[in-house]
């Protein structure tokens, strides 16, 4: 981002002369802001089938219980429940087929959609609605981690894929465009996605690697260029 190039794998780790170099300095920036003393909460995902099937979100974060800190498991936002999984049941890339064991009021309609829906155009207003949905999820203005549940963050990449693949004509209405996230820097930062996760359904990592490929969700370089950002404008 810093050179306007798109978010991918760090030179210094993709060059193997670099990479024990970057690994070990890395960690120790790591460790430096968020060492035993400082990590409070984290989350993770689980991919729970070697099918790449069974997704599984949760966390812990550290409370105060009667005078001592002890580790719980966090409340996700919107449902009633520690951990949300996704079941992505769908064979190709370019299929769109799931189902969540958990989801909230307010996502009902993305839970239904991503079951199994049928291009047509009497579908087209269903397919706008979700195509709304994704945008507002991919858009750290609008949605935080504390307003919505990992797996519909995690899933709004491959949704917002599938619907521009088999209804290209679909866009956000002009009701919607709100919900689209804006370059902060449009001279400095590419938002770009040249990974895997920008073409495929059956992806919900957000930040990583799919086998040995990378794979980056299109929130992640929306909340990248907002931390460069912000750490440009604090070195001013």
């Amino acid at each position: 981002l810093w050179m306007r190039q798109a978010l991918g794998v760090h030179p210094g780790f993709r060059e193997a002369k670099f990479a024990a170099v970057f690994r070990r300095e890395l960690k120790r920036v790591l460790l430096k802001y968020c060492d035993v003393n400082s990590l409070n909460q984290y989350t993770a995902m689980e991919l729970k089938s070697p099918d790449s099937t069974w997704w599984s979100f949760g966390g812990i974060q550290l409370v105060n219980r009667a005078g001592k800190k002890v580790w719980e498991s966090i409340s996700i936002p919107g449902i009633k429940g520690k951990t949300v999984d996704f079941f992505n049941l769908t064979q190709e890339h370019k299929e769109l087929r799931g189902q969540f064991n958990f989801y909230g009021d307010d996502q009902v309609d993305l839970a239904k959609f991503v079951m199994g829906p049928t291009p047509s155009q009497d579908s087209r207003p269903q397919f706008e609605a979700a195509l709304k949905f994704t945008a507002r999820f991919q858009n750290p203005h609008r949605v935080t981690a504390l307003k919505i549940d990992c797996a519909s963050c995690h899933i709004s990449q491959p949704v917002s894929y599938w619907i521009k693949t088999v209804m290209p004509g679909v866009h956000l209405r002009d009701q919607d465009r709100e919900e689209a996230f804006r370059n902060p820097n449009p001279l400095r930062f590419d938002l770009n996605n040249n990974t895997i996760a920008a073409k495929s359904t059956r992806i919900l990592r957000a930040f990583g690697y799919f086998g040995e490929v990378p794979a980056i969700n299109q929130r992640v370089i929306h909340e990248s260029a907002l931390s460069a950002q912000w750490l440009n404008n604090r070195q001013r």
